[in-house]
């Protein structure tokens, strides 16, 4: 009876191709990264399912495709995953579908100092003498105010690759190219066109870093898109008149308002000669 039991259950599973272990982008298969896995033969179809038939052995066909992306532990193993290196280029099977990569330039203090590694998801960070755009003439009001900001352009972009690395693995075949000591001095990271435009633009306005994101939770919604010298200063704040601003907006919120000659309602008259606003 148990015999006839254990029959039936088999009868209605399959052995499915799956990740042995976590496999980390760009890494080419060897077989102890692939296992089968028993799943039920209701929900192991799909393209992206592979399934041993007969005395087929997939696994060891598999040997020597490499990861499109990072893979965790039970994974199955299929088009959407793995591809298999035609030819000499193989870097842009990585691309998901209508996606680009473009490089950047980076160093040991835009690129976190090494640690962040293919595979990792990341923003985009432009630093930018603002200054120099839009009329900064040295003492006009525009110059004093703002000269250096920073902004996010680009957020959860994935890192494709450091240099020419395409893997987190740092031995052997895994990796496209000997790796050079110290930090590598270009980025790659997969965007949309519309993206790349973006990228390539922020890179002539100024120095572009590279903010390391969390894989477990997303970060707060932000109410300001950029921030400014004149925010990180507090010390420039107050030598361009930003604490005499903000006292002199607080005074004008509490002046009580008064009556005009022709009868309507207005509020306090506050003069800015500079930054150095004044209520009257």
């Amino acid at each position: 009876m148990r015999r006839a039991v254990k029959s039936a259950e088999e009868a209605d599973t399959v052995q499915v191709l799956v990740a042995a272990r976590t496999i980390g982008t760009g890494k080419v298969l060897v077989a102890d990264d692939l296992r089968y896995d028993k799943w039920p033969k209701a929900i192991a179809t799909g393209q992206n399912v592979v399934a041993r038939k007969g005395k087929e052995d997939p696994r060891q066909t598999h040997v020597g495709y490499v990861a499109r992306r990072d893979l965790f532990e039970g994974e199955p193993i299929g088009p959407s995953a793995v591809f298999k290196p035609e030819g000499p280029n193989k870097f842009s099977a990585l691309l998901a579908p209508g996606m680009r990569a473009i490089t950047i330039t980076i160093t040991a203090e835009s690129a976190i100092a090494g640690l962040a590694v293919p595979g990792d998801r990341v923003d985009v960070v432009l630093t930018s003498d603002v200054s120099r755009f839009g009329g900064g003439q040295p003492g006009a009001a525009s110059g004093e105010f703002v000269r250096y900001a920073a902004e996010v352009v680009l957020e959860n972009v994935r890192l494709l690759a450091i240099d020419q690395t395409l893997t987190r693995e740092t031995a052997g075949k895994e990796k496209e190219a000997p790796k050079t000591s110290g930090v590598g001095k270009t980025a790659t990271v997969e965007v949309t066109a519309e993206q790349a435009e973006k990228l390539i633009l922020a890179g002539q306005m100024g120095k572009l870093s590279l903010v390391l994101r969390s894989v477990a939770t997303a970060p707060e919604a932000r109410s300001d898109a950029y921030t400014t010298d004149v925010e990180t200063s507090a010390v420039l704040g107050k030598l361009v008149g930003r604490g005499k601003a903000k006292a002199g907006e607080e005074r004008a919120k509490a002046a009580p308002t008064r009556v005009q000659d022709n009868g309507g309602a207005g509020g306090p008259l506050i003069i800015n000669r500079g930054g150095d606003r004044t209520v009257r």
